[in-house]
C-alpha cells in the first residue's frame, strides 16, 4: 500500500527555533506535518507562527501533557483524512531521525493494521537476546514479544 499518507504527528510544549528545521525536513521526506502546541504560551507564538507554513497546527490552552497532545491529533487525523493513511509520532526537540520515521512508516504500509513500536535503545539482534534472556529486566520484553510474536525493525 504505497500511496498511503504518511503523516507525522508532533506535539510540542515550549519548543525552540528547531521545530521549524524539523518540519521542513519532515514536509522534504514527504510526510504531511500535524503539530500540537499543547499550551505553550504567548512566548512561543512566533514559532507556531512559522510553523503554520509547514504544517496543520491544533492548540490546547493549556499543557495537558504529551499523551493528550497525541490523543488530540489523533483524533484530527482521524475526523480529516479519508482513506489509508500511516501515522509516526516524533518529538518536537529533533531527537527523532526523518529517516527513521521513513522507515517505520515503510513496515507499518507493509503490514496494514499493525501497530510498530521504536526504541533507540533496541539493537538488530534483539529478538534472539529476548528469547534467550533469563534476567528479570528483560521479563518485560520477553512477555511483549510473547504476546504479539513479532517485532519489526
Amino acid at each position: 500500500m504505497t500511496n498511503q499518507i504518511r503523516i507525522a504527528l508532533i506535539p510540542a510544549y515550549e519548543p525552540d527555533s528547531l521545530l521549524i528545521d524539523l518540519l521542513q525536513n519532515v514536509r522534504d521526506a514527504g510526510l504531511k506535518a500535524i503539530l500540537v502546541n499543547d499550551g505553550s504560551g504567548s512566548a512561543f507564538s512566533h514559532i507556531f507562527e512559522q510553523a503554520a507554513g509547514f504544517a496543520v497546527i491544533l492548540t490546547h490552552p493549556q499543557n495537558y501533557g504529551k499523551g493528550r497532545a497525541i490523543k488530540t491529533g489523533l483524533q484530527y487525523i482521524r475526523n480529516n483524512f479519508n482513506g489509508g493513511y500511516t501515522v509516526v509520532t516524533m518529538d518536537a526537540d529533533g531527537q527523532h531521525q526523518i529517516s527513521d520515521a521513513v522507515r517505520i512508516c515503510a513496515a507499518a504500509q507493509r503490514q496494514p493494521d499493525t501497530l510498530i513500536l521504536g526504541s533507540r535503545k533496541l539493537q538488530e539482534n534483539v529478538l534472539e537476546s529476548i528469547k534467550r534472556s533469563s534476567s528479570f529486566p528483560h521479563l518485560h520484553l520477553w512477555v511483549f514479544w510473547w504476546i504479539t510474536a513479532f517485532i519489526v525493525f
